[in-house]
């Protein structure tokens, strides 16, 4: 049987639609996997979806038919499978959770130390899959399988390691604030509630267990419409601040005490913000990273408090190659990489990538030790906003559309940069626009980001209709 979709899910994670597949399948992309890491050991976890221990059986047979070893993490937060191929040294890993809660899909989601995988390393995969005599029509002996598997629960360690980064004392002296938690009944119903109980807040929980159906108690997206239960409990019961996560725990939204949902890019901007007030009292060295993507805010936050901005404007693969040579020269910086509007803190101690939790910890600490409401503090960041609109196209070539692209933008008077492929033009202080093509199917994508939303809005619609009108007459 063929995949038939294949998807981004969590930004930079490969994740395969399997809800269409029949298990020997789903067992023949576990075998693929297995064979194309060509390690002893895979870590396997997954989120509290129902259909998860369904899938999770052939997963293992495929993993361990590849010759791999399993340490199941069993149901876990997506964070802390990213934290433990990291702490363990393990070179690939497998995530089982659901995507869309109306047509119950599930996805089976690859991981490498390096987190992403390129196109060229998944077409390695799916050769695999589909090429190698796998040989697994038969099931697999059960004494077999448990002499395999290494069950581990690395939660406790995970928050220790995040304690690490608070000045945890003073903060569980001082909190007082009132938090409520809103985790969709998913993973993170697991790992959230005991950060914000370690760090002493008083929280309140909903939406926290699954019903006697088995059904969670709202969607996962975090929009208005699915947590309106948290605002109107928030609002009736005079909270400080609130969080709301997905199914898998890998995306959180704060709620304000103005009742406003803030996403992660003004969470991760929040705390950049703290760190580098606090420059002059810590004597540490920052630096900010920025892709061809990232938000002008970034820029601005490093012009504000004098900190270096190393703009590293390549693909994901060498992006990633030289923020690692930039680590390993600069050992004692803190480092905070910017991929897109959403970025993270590297700590060389930690791991390197965006961690929510770690986030929600260090607002906890920035709210108790300022003893201001979050809104005021928020309120005090730089502001800009982002859009993105994606324009597709059948059977054109795709240099030949974006050099038309950058014809039409050169003789409109934009001065533009090319970065492989990605076009990139704007005045790089209030604005700018990025024209991406996809790899992945005939598409393009159109980003802009700027101080005003207006702008930001006609910047990203227009430079769309452009696109739109070049493939026009192609």
């Amino acid at each position: 049987m063929d995949i038939k979709n294949i998807t981004q899910k969590y930004r930079k994670i490969r994740a395969i639609k399997v809800s269409d597949l029949n298990l020997n399948s789903i067992k023949k992309i576990a075998f693929a996997f297995a064979i194309w890491i060509n390690k002893d050991e895979i870590l396997i976890a997954r989120d509290n979806t129902p259909q998860g221990e369904y899938y999770r059986k052939p997963i293992i047979e495929g993993l361990i038919r590849g010759g791999c070893k399993i340490v199941d993490l069993e149901i876990s937060p997506l964070p802390i499978l990213i934290y433990a191929i990291n702490k363990l040294n393990i070179a690939g890993a497998i995530y089982l959770s659901g995507i869309n809660d109306e047509e119950r899909e599930y996805s089976v989601n690859l991981l490498t130390k390096n987190i992403l995988i390129s196109e060229a390393e998944f077409g390695e995969i799916m050769r695999l899959y589909y090429h190698r005599n796998l040989g697994i029509d038969e099931d697999l002996d059960n004494n077999k399988e448990v002499n395999k598997i290494r069950k581990l629960n690395l939660i406790e360690n995970y928050i220790n390691e995040i304690f690490d980064q608070i000045e945890i004392s003073e903060v569980r002296r001082k909190n007082e604030l009132r938090v409520i938690v809103d985790t969709g009944a998913g993973a993170g119903n697991l790992t959230l509630p005991k950060i914000l109980n370690g760090l002493g807040c008083r929280i309140l929980e909903v939406n926290n267990t699954l019903d006697h159906n088995m059904n969670f108690p709202r969607g996962s997206a975090l929009n208005k419409e699915n947590l309106k239960h948290l605002i109107l409990t928030f609002w009736k019961g005079n909270f400080d601040i609130g969080f709301a996560q997905n199914r898998c725990g890998f995306n959180t939204v704060v709620l304000g005490d103005d009742f406003k949902l803030y996403d992660e890019d003004t969470m991760f901007a929040f705390v950049v913000d703290y760190y580098l007030k606090q420059k002059k009292k810590t004597k540490r060295n920052f630096v900010i990273v920025t892709n061809i993507t990232s938000s002008l805010i970034f820029e601005e936050l490093a012009k504000k408090y004098n900190v270096q901005v190393l703009r590293l404007y390549t693909g994901a693969k060498q992006f990633k190659k030289e923020l690692n040579k930039y680590i390993d020269k600069n050992r004692d910086y803190i480092i905070f990489k910017t991929e897109g509007p959403i970025g993270n803190a590297l700590f060389p101690k930690f791991y390197q990538f965006n961690d929510s939790y770690f986030l929600i910890a260090k607002i906890i600490e920035i709210l108790v030790k300022s003893g201001k409401r979050f809104s005021k503090l928020v309120s005090k960041l730089p502001k800009y906003y982002s859009f993105e609109k994606k324009v597709f196209f059948s059977n054109k070539n795709i240099d030949h559309i974006m050099d038309k692209i950058k014809e039409e933008l050169t003789s409109e008077g934009e001065e533009v940069i090319l970065y492989g492929k990605t076009i990139r033009f704007g005045d790089n202080e209030d604005w700018f626009v990025v024209i991406h093509p996809s790899k992945k199917d005939e598409s393009i994508t159109v980003i802009s980001d700027a101080k005003r939303e207006s702008l930001a809005r006609i910047y990203c619609q227009t430079t769309a209709e452009l696109v739109k009108m070049i493939l026009s007459q192609i």
